[in-house]
């Protein structure tokens, strides 16, 4: 049992620890709180397997990245496409244009503000990953110490 295991409600634990990962049209969830955890009896094991997941988890995290980066490319192109008409519907009607205004008005876009959603999402998702990769990065640096100390151990017993 590890101490997430011990002292935090499973439903938690399910929400926190929990990805949603989409590869290709498939929708994979997974909860990561066993790949975060050391056992003791498992050292060299796990040592020697988390370098395979640090890569696993680096590479769903590149293509979040990019899903990231592609879906704020549009969502910056939907505002201009919107706040350009919108403009241009009150200038046509003699009305000043202000910014503030704009900015509201574009914010009731129902897609605009479907993609903002979506987006919000994904870049959730790619914070979550960011954090995965790096626990799974301190925990190597933990059992490469510890791997250090057992050998240490056996060798002076």
């Amino acid at each position: 049992m590890s101490w997430i295991d011990d002292n935090v409600d499973p439903e938690i634990t399910n929400h926190l620890f929990c990805l949603r990962l989409r590869v290709g049209a498939k929708i994979y969830t997974r909860n990561v709180t066993p790949e975060l955890s050391i056992d003791f009896e498992l050292l060299e094991e796990q040592l020697a397997n988390t370098p395979q997941m640090i890569a696993f988890y680096n590479q769903i995290l590149a293509d979040q990245a990019y899903l990231v980066e592609t879906l704020e490319g549009q969502l910056r192109s939907k505002e201009g496409q919107v706040w350009e008409s919108i403009s241009s519907e009150l200038r046509s009607k003699g009305l000043d244009v202000r910014s503030t205004d704009l900015k509201k008005l574009t914010g009731a876009d129902p897609m605009l503000r479907d993609m903002e959603s979506r987006y919000l999402r994904e870049k959730h998702k790619e914070t979550k990953l960011k954090a995965v990769v790096q626990d799974l990065i301190r925990k190597f640096d933990a059992l490469r110490s510890l791997s250090g100390f057992k050998r240490e151990e056996r060798r002076t017993s």
